[in-house]
């Protein structure tokens, strides 16, 4: 039970750095766009 606890936890860990690395993409298109203006 506790290792599934963990591996919850880890996958929603990886879930968040996911998300996070997916937003920082984002940005990074939105800053090259915004100095292309």
């Amino acid at each position: 039970m506790v290792a599934f606890l963990h591996f919850e936890k880890s996958k929603s860990n990886i879930k968040r750095i996911e998300v996070l690395e997916s937003e920082l993409e984002g940005y990074k298109i939105d800053v090259k766009k915004y100095n292309d203006v």
